[in-house]
C-alpha cells in the first residue's frame, strides 16, 4: 500500500458514503412529499419537506462542522415537532421519515466522534425529538424516529472502539493517518516502520540512517 493510497482512501470512502446518504435522503423526501400530496392535498407537503431538506443538509455537512450540525439537527427537528403538535390535524405529524434518518446520522456521528460529555448531551437531545412527538400518543412517525435514533446510538460506541483499534493497527504498520503525532512521510518511497524518526535504524540527532542515504557518484 502506497502512502497516497493509504492517505486518500478514507476521503474517497467518506465521499461515497455521503453520496449514498444523499441519494437515500432525496428519495425519502420525494416519496414522502408524494404521499402527502395524494393524501393531504394542497401544500401540506411543504413544511415537512422543508424540515427534511434542512436536516439532510446538516447531516451531509457533519464532517465540516461536527458539533454545530449535531446541535442544530435536533433543534430543527424538535421545533418542527412542536409546530406539528400545535397545528393539530392541519399538518402531518413530525418528524418525517427522511428527517428521522438524517437526525440519526447526525446524532450517531456525534456519539462516535465527540468527547463523552458532548456526545451524551447530543444523544439525549436526539432522543427527546421522538419523545416530544409522543406527547399526543404513539404515531408511526415517532416510532420510526425512535428506532432510527436508538439504532444509531447503540451501534456507534461499537464503531468507536473499532476506530481506536484501526488507528492502533495503522500506527503499528507505519501507514499514516489523520491525527497521528508523527504522520509518516516516506523517504525514498519507503514508509515509516513504526518509529517516530522514520526508518528503523534512524537516529534522533539526524533523523536518518546513513545506510539509507543515497550514495554520491565517485
Amino acid at each position: 500500500m502506497t502512502r497516497a493510497t493509504a492517505h486518500h482512501r478514507p476521503g474517497a470512502a467518506r465521499r461515497a458514503a455521503d453520496l449514498g446518504l444523499g441519494l437515500v435522503l432525496a428519495a425519502a423526501i420525494a416519496f414522502t412529499a408524494f404521499l402527502f400530496t395524494t393524501s393531504w392535498g394542497g401544500t401540506a407537503w411543504l413544511p415537512g419537506s422543508g424540515v427534511s431538506v434542512a436536516v439532510a443538509v446538516l447531516a451531509l455537512l457533519r464532517h465540516r462542522w461536527q458539533t454545530l450540525t449535531a446541535v442544530a439537527g435536533p433543534t430543527v427537528a424538535a421545533g418542527a415537532v412542536a409546530v406539528s403538535l400545535i397545528a393539530g390535524d392541519r399538518l402531518p405529524k413530525e418528524p418525517a421519515p427522511a428527517t428521522a434518518i438524517a437526525l440519526a446520522v447526525l446524532v450517531g456521528s456525534a456519539v462516535r466522534t465527540l468527547p463523552a460529555p458532548a456526545a451524551t448531551g447530543i444523544a439525549v437531545g436526539g432522543i427527546a425529538v421522538p419523545g416530544l412527538a409522543l406527547v399526543e400518543g404513539p404515531s408511526p412517525a415517532a416510532a420510526w424516529a425512535a428506532v432510527c435514533l436508538c439504532g444509531a446510538i447503540l451501534t456507534r460506541p461499537v464503531l468507536r472502539r473499532v476506530d481506536r483499534a484501526r488507528r492502533a493497527r495503522t500506527s503499528y504498520e507505519g501507514v499514516p493517518y489523520e491525527g497521528m503525532p508523527y504522520e509518516g512521510v516516506p523517504y525514498e518511497g519507503v514508509p515509516y516502520a513504526g518509529t517516530p524518526y522514520g526508518l528503523v535504524g534512524d537516529t534522533p540527532s539526524t533523523g536518518r540512517n546513513p545506510a539509507h542515504s543515497p550514495r554520491r557518484p565517485s
